[in-house]
């Protein structure tokens, strides 16, 4: 029954609009033409997160990692480690939660920040290098 719950509260969020996977498959779709390497990094429950990596369609072409995270603070030491692991590398996060972004600015200050702000998000962070209301913009930032 809880996985049956989980699946209905997803496909609840996917019907409101609240989970857009269109613009986020173009988005990364455009990166991989670009030849970005793209990693995922979620917070939240994994079972959740991961019917949301699903419903793009196509997550193991589209990532190289999958990283599923309990607490915002694990982001960022994710992030840190990338910034060890590739210290000549540019390593950008696109967030949507401010506290989240926050926090990596904080724990890995090299990586770029950019908060792509939906569904009327008013709270934006102080700590982002930009913030762009939807992908198309973000792409652009990219360039």
């Amino acid at each position: 029954p809880w996985a049956v719950e989980l699946q209905e509260t997803f496909c609840a969020r996917v019907c409101a609009g609240e989970i857009n996977c269109a613009d986020t498959s173009w988005f990364l779709d455009t990166l991989a033409t670009r030849g970005h390497a793209r990693s995922i990094l979620t917070l939240g429950d994994e079972t959740y997160q991961s019917m949301k990596v699903r419903g793009l369609g196509r997550p193991n072409g589209y990532f190289t990692n999958i990283h599923y995270t309990k607490r915002p603070e694990e982001k960022a030491d994710v992030l840190l480690r990338a910034c060890v692991a590739f210290p000549e590398e540019e390593i950008v996060m696109l967030d949507d939660s401010p506290r989240e972004l926050e926090a990596i600015a904080r724990t890995a200050p090299r990586v770029r920040r950019i908060q792509i702000r939906r569904n009327d998000q008013t709270y934006v962070s102080a700590h982002a290098h930009v913030i762009v209301s939807h992908l198309n913009a973000a792409l652009e930032q990219l360039e």
